[in-house]
């Protein structure tokens, strides 16, 4: 007669109960909401949705492909986007959606930001996640784009930031700029 377990191997425990991996209670490690959304941040645990953003190779409707080159997949939660970019006519039911014109780390810094406060921009990605604050109307991060950008105003980069300011409709920061370019205006014509 075969033992309890089957094909002669270790008799098996009585099936008195439902035997599960424990569940990896994360909550209960995080003392605060923020440390909960904090820990989120770009975590595939209960994303609901994933964005495919920056510009890459085809992308296929559908297609369950890897990201093309340029382009990086960001796992993401509705519930914490809704404020931000999911209400009205920006709302979606797709598990999946393609942001083309958005660069990754410009979208990270925007999810950071909304799960966490925390700003993290530096000076090769702020006018990026200024556009992106823009498109997503997260004002929040809007201005500490355009604080940074004041902070960092100097004569040689007044032109630039004056185009950039005219384009994201920033008139104090244009204003700030052509300041710079009036007070220093040697310095402005000669910068690259």
């Amino acid at each position: 007669m075969a033992a309890a377990g089957g094909l002669g191997g270790p008799p098996e425990a009585a099936p008195t109960a439902l035997q599960r991996e424990p569940v990896y209670n994360w909550q209960a490690t995080k003392g605060s909401l923020q440390e909960r959304f904090a820990f989120l941040f770009t975590n595939e645990l209960v994303s609901d949705v994933r964005f495919v953003v920056g510009k890459g190779g085809p992308w296929q409707p559908g297609g369950g492909g890897p990201p093309g080159p340029g382009q990086q997949r960001i796992p993401a939660h509705r519930f914490l986007l809704a404020a931000a970019m999911f209400n009205g006519g920006m709302a979606t039911t797709s598990a999946k959606i393609e942001l083309p014109d958005v660069e990754p780390a410009a979208f990270l810094a925007l999810l950071r930001f909304l799960h966490s406060d925390e700003v993290q921009i530096g000076p090769e990605t702020v006018l990026t996640t200024l556009y992106t604050a823009k498109k997503y109307a997260v004002p929040a991060l809007e201005a500490h784009c355009v604080e940074f950008l004041t902070k960092h105003l100097r004569a040689d980069n007044a032109f630039m930031l004056l185009t950039q300011a005219r384009l994201f409709d920033e008139p104090q920061l244009a204003s700030l700029c052509l300041d710079t370019i009036d007070k220093s205006t040697r310095d402005a014509i000669s910068a690259k």
